[in-house]
């Protein structure tokens, strides 16, 4: 059912994760991602860096959870902020 997920230790339940990051750049990851997130939660993209990165989400889908989708990028601070 979450093809996203087949790879994890432990798929996670529908609703129970605060945060997810995509970083594999396939957009059709989104949909089990956005499944995953508890109303407010972040999705945190960092691999749709390409041209054919159309996303599988409605506005209406963003605006009932109340999710923050953020985009980053390395050329954009996102990496310098672990640096030690």
């Amino acid at each position: 059912m979450f093809p996203a997920a087949d790879n994890c230790v432990e798929i996670p339940e529908e609703g129970s994760v605060d945060v997810v990051i995509e970083a594999c750049g396939i957009p059709s990851v989104l949909t089990d991602g956005v499944s995953y997130l508890r109303p407010g939660g972040l999705y945190l993209l960092v691999g749709m860096v390409h041209p054919n990165s159309q996303l599988p989400i409605t506005g209406e889908q963003i605006i009932r959870k109340c999710l923050t989708l953020k985009g980053k990028s390395k050329n954009h601070g996102f990496w310098t902020n672990f640096k030690k």
